[in-house]
């Protein structure tokens, strides 16, 4: 994804863009015995868009904060800190079983950590 972003003239969000993907697909990983992850990547002139998605229902979107001696727990604060706005999609158990967490970065310095839920 990063190569498609420097192709693209985008290449100032590859840092963070790499960043917050390996900490969502990690948070999956961990937290989750699903055996597939999905990228949902939208590239716009001023933006870029990323969603992870996972198909487990049961466990939980969101965790609780880090402790100051914790080894991990830190990847949505993560989020919180370097994309311009992020947020979850909750799953309808009853119809469908994915849930994911999105972030989007804006190109040229926008203010971050606008949450949406």
């Amino acid at each position: 994804m990063g190569d498609v972003l420097i192709l693209l003239g985008i290449d100032e969000l590859v840092r963070d863009v790499r960043v917050l993907v390996s900490e969502l697909v990690t948070n999956v990983h961990l937290h989750t015995s699903t055996t597939v992850v999905r990228l949902d990547v939208a590239v716009h002139p001023t933006s870029v868009r990323v969603a992870v998605w996972d198909d487990a229902p049961r466990s939980r979107l969101l965790s609780l904060p880090a402790l100051v001696d914790d080894g991990s727990g830190r990847g949505l604060l993560l989020v919180e800190a370097l994309a311009s706005r992020w947020g979850v999609y909750r799953p309808n158990v009853e119809w469908r079983t994915r849930k994911g967490v999105w972030f989007a970065l804006d190109r040229g310095g926008e203010v971050a950590g606008q949450v949406c839920r």
